[in-house]
């Protein structure tokens, strides 16, 4: 089946899926990979990653791209050799012509996934589809608090911030060696992401306004205008968890991230720590950062 690849929450799957492509969200390989897309070019090293590895998928038919930052901008931009796609995502999106935009950047898509062999879907199949989404992330979050068997006594933490590529996923190893617990993913790849539970009802009777809202409408983020709900979201989760710290992450030239990361500081009622990723790097020398924070915890 023809892939098609994107990195941001803000593309359903759904969508996707429903005209017959398999929808891949990727995070970037386990180690760097060679590409057309190196460090000279000027990119973030996550996009970077990200890119290079949509180039090897065999089955590639299209990368999705989004404005909802500006090195997925720029990375819209550098790649030719591949078909691509850049949707618009408004940043403003507490009114009716911020989620009429939205859905028609779904159609446009729609007419993109067509051009590329894809078979325009039905409104029964659009809902088929959706629904075996829905149970899928019904089952993610019934999963959350993967960390269980880990000791009580260990620091519950909070994760915030951007996407963890796949090299970068064994921070939550480190974490745990030095003492500490993840009971909240709130990062770009973690549940904060995850679109809301479908209202069955809308859903039969406007399929495509209830993909808009359960992803437009609800998923929060710093780069929305306002950026509340981002707070609203942490606020509720972090009282209910009772978290004890929080580890920022956020990659090299994320400038999204880096400037929300002291208005987050100050907000929270328990301490931070700002941790700067770059996709590439040994992770040894994230250890020292964790294990002093952790350390100061205790």
């Amino acid at each position: 089946m023809p892939t098609i690849a994107y990195s941001s929450p803000f593309v359903p799957a759904e969508w996707i899926a429903s005209h017959g492509f398999e929808p891949r969200r990727l995070r970037g390989p386990n180690a760097p990979i060679d590409g057309p897309i190196d460090s000279r070019v000027g990119l973030c090293p996550y996009m970077r990653s990200f890119i290079n590895e949509a180039g090897t998928l065999c089955d590639l038919a299209g990368i999705v791209f989004t404005t909802t930052c500006d090195q997925m901008r720029r990375a819209a931009d550098i790649v030719d050799n591949l078909p691509c796609f850049t949707m618009n995502v408004p940043a403003t999106w507490q009114n009716a012509s911020s989620q009429e935009l939205y859905i028609a950047e779904l159609k446009r898509l729609g007419v993109f996934l067509e051009t590329a062999g894809a078979k325009r879907p039905t409104e029964t199949e659009l809902v088929r589809t959706m629904l075996k989404y829905d149970e899928q992330r019904k089952t993610l979050r019934a999963a959350r608090g993967w960390n269980d068997s880990v000791s009580s006594d260990q620091t519950r933490l909070a994760l915030v911030g951007g996407p963890i590529s796949g090299h970068d996923a064994v921070l939550f190893k480190t974490i745990e060696r030095y003492g500490g617990r993840i009971e909240l993913d709130g990062s770009e790849t973690g549940e904060r992401t995850l679109a809301a539970p479908f209202n069955r009802r809308r859903l039969r009777d406007n399929p495509l306004l209830e993909l808009a809202d359960a992803y437009f409408g609800t998923i929060p983020d710093a780069f929305r205008r306002p950026n509340s709900e981002l707070y609203r979201w942490l606020a509720t989760e972090i009282g209910q968890r009772s978290i004890e710290g929080v580890i920022l992450i956020r990659y090299l030239w994320c400038d999204l991230w880096h400037a929300e990361a002291g208005r987050i500081r100050e907000w929270l009622d328990v301490p931070m720590l700002d941790l700067e990723l770059n996709a590439e790097d040994p992770v040894a020398r994230l250890e020292t950062k964790v294990q002093a924070f952790l350390e100061a915890l205790r």
